[in-house]
């Protein structure tokens, strides 16, 4: 459909048109989900030759997209599994990309059927704020709870010239620390001059968040 013929169409007729598009790209893409998750399923990613270290990585370099895109494909694959009612509200079209993969943050089989309803009445920006305040709550209740407490140690490395950071992030805590984490390296990656690989620019994101946060300090 060449844009001589569009032109000709009414606002209501082009209206119609990008919303069938949208929800037969919405099913396609729940198709590919759905290969994927065989695929990881399989553990195919592993074969000699991919050179991949994870399903993720396979995905990445198989499909062309950045790490963080294939990251993401692959946790709402997996997470769909056990939410038909929400794959079926993507496959329909009848929630968004953007929706669903904030949905599949916080969604589980007892409650997926109220949060699918209410997300349709939403804006995508309207559930992101959503899914953080559920998160934000979760991690005020974990906080109540005798579960591994979130935690970081650190050990320096002269010969690395730098220091190694590991530790724990409880329930919560985690979604707090990646979502952040993930916003800025995606926004970082979107820099034409800033080519490094996501997980260093995951580093970078950590390290750019607490100087702002010193930053912030030393101005009060």
């Amino acid at each position: 459909m060449d844009q001589s013929t569009l032109r000709e169409m009414t606002p209501d007729q082009l209206c119609t048109l990008v919303a069938g598009l949208h929800a037969g790209r919405c099913a396609m893409d729940r198709q590919l989900l759905e290969v994927v998750l065989a695929y990881d399923a399989q553990g195919a990613w592993k074969r000699e030759g991919d050179g991949a270290t994870s399903m993720a990585d396979w995905v990445a370099a198989f499909l062309g997209v950045t790490h963080e895109s294939a990251t993401r494909m692959v946790r709402v694959a997996r997470k769909l599994q056990c939410l038909p009612r929400l794959g079926k509200a993507y496959s329909e079209g009848r929630l968004s990309w953007d929706k669903v993969r904030f949905l599949c943050r916080v969604a589980t089989p007892e409650a997926e059927a109220r949060l699918v309803s209410d997300a349709l009445g939403m804006t995508a920006l309207d559930v992101e704020t959503e899914v953080r305040r559920v998160l934000r709550a979760r991690r005020l209740e974990s906080m109540d709870q005798n579960t591994p407490a979130t935690h970081l140690r650190s050990r320096s490395d002269p010969d690395a010239r730098g220091t190694w950071f590991w530790g724990f992030l409880s329930e919560g805590d985690d979604d707090v620390v990646i979502d952040e984490l993930e916003r800025r390296s995606t926004e970082a990656g979107e820099r034409p001059e800033n080519r490094a690989p996501f997980d260093e620019r995951m580093g970078q994101a950590l390290v750019e968040a607490c100087r702002e946060e010193k930053s912030g300090r030393s101005r009060r």
